[in-house]
Parts: C-alpha cells; sequence; structure tokens
C-alpha cells in the first residue's frame, strides 16, 4: 500500500490525449454515446468535481476513467480528478464505474492472445445453452 500515490490532478486536454493514446492493458471498449454526454457536461460547465479518480496500475497504465479522460479530449475542458497510481493491474476486475463489464471485456483481460471472434463465439455458446434449458 505504501506505493500507491493518490493526488489531486487537473487533467488537460493535453494530458488526457497523452493518456489515451498510450498502448495499455485497457480491457473496456469506449461507449461513444457516455463520451459525448461527458463531453456535452464538460464544455456546458456542468461537470461537477466530486471525488472521482482517474486510476492507474503500477505499470502506468489506466485502468480506470478512460471514458472521462476522451470526454475532456472531445470536450476540450481540462478537469480536476483524484490520480491514483500504483494499483495493482489486476484490480480494474474489482472496478466499475458505472456500466457493467462485458464478456468481451474479461475475454480481452484474461486472455493472453485475444481474438475479437472469441467474444461471438462464446455470446453465441451462451445463448445456445440457455435456450437448450428451455427446450
Amino acid at each position: 500500500m505504501e506505493k500507491i500515490k493518490i493526488k489531486l490532478v487537473f487533467f488537460t486536454p493535453e494530458m488526457a490525449e497523452e493518456i489515451i493514446n498510450k498502448p495499455s492493458v485497457n480491457y473496456r471498449n469506449t461507449k461513444t454515446h457516455v463520451v459525448n454526454q461527458y463531453a456535452k457536461d464538460m464544455k456546458e460547465g456542468k461537470w461537477v468535481f466530486c471525488g472521482d479518480s482517474i486510476k492507474f496500475d503500477k505499470d502506468g497504465n489506466c485502468i480506470d476513467g478512460q471514458h472521462r479522460l476522451r470526454a475532456i479530449v472531445k470536450s476540450g475542458c481540462g478537469q480536476w480528478f483524484i490520480r491514483v497510481d500504483g494499483l495493482e493491474p489486476e484490480s480494474a476486475q474489482n472496478m466499475d464505474s458505472g456500466f457493467k463489464r462485458s464478456i468481451e471485456d474479461y475475454l480481452k483481460k484474461q486472455a493472453e492472445a485475444y481474438e475479437a471472434g472469441a467474444t461471438a463465439i462464446v455470446k453465441q455458446s451462451a445463448v445456445l445453452s440457455k435456450n437448450s434449458k428451455h427446450m
């Protein structure tokens, strides 16, 4: 726990863009409608600091806050967030910022050689399994 650092940071659009463009282990798909709504709120001055954090693992990967960072870039409006650095990469599995993580999100994180087609196969398998129980 002593390696975890917490500080209040004003994330500029340039900082946010640098973070989201960094190759990382980000395993959550971007939900464009969420980014658009956040960006609209930021542009209209409706986004209010409420203690939310942007979280990074000990390798420097952003593991929570991608939608908010993308909204900062899209809106061109910097925002204050608590920055948490030094978390274990596995801690991302326990985070949820209001969205349910999909099967694809978990597969991307868990699979060493993730293939996009694997998600479709797993989803189809789940549907077939569910339907066969009702027959």
